[in-house]
């Protein structure tokens, strides 16, 4: 419903309000949006000494991450169905 929702709002509000309340709704929201996230802690994930030497790279970790989604294809459809 959203998908065909927001599109109408805005072009109401674009007609009745003007590019410029339009403009300032969307700095807002972002600005809403990137304040919540600065609330937000992401813990850090415990480091085994077993996991030390295998970190490696990170071209080698994409690797990884790569083969692995591709590898299960229910995680490879939510990433490619993603808008």
């Amino acid at each position: 419903i959203s998908r065909l929702a927001a599109p109408a709002i805005a072009g109401a509000l674009f007609v009745t309000a003007g590019l410029k309340a339009v403009l300032l709704i969307d700095i807002c929201s972002y600005l809403v949006a990137l304040g919540t996230l600065l609330f937000v802690r992401f813990p850090k994930p415990e480091v085994g000494e077993e996991d030390e030497g295998e970190r490696g790279s990170f071209l080698r970790q994409a690797l990884f991450g790569w083969t692995y989604i591709r590898g299960r294809s229910s995680a490879w459809d939510r990433a490619m169905a993603s808008p």
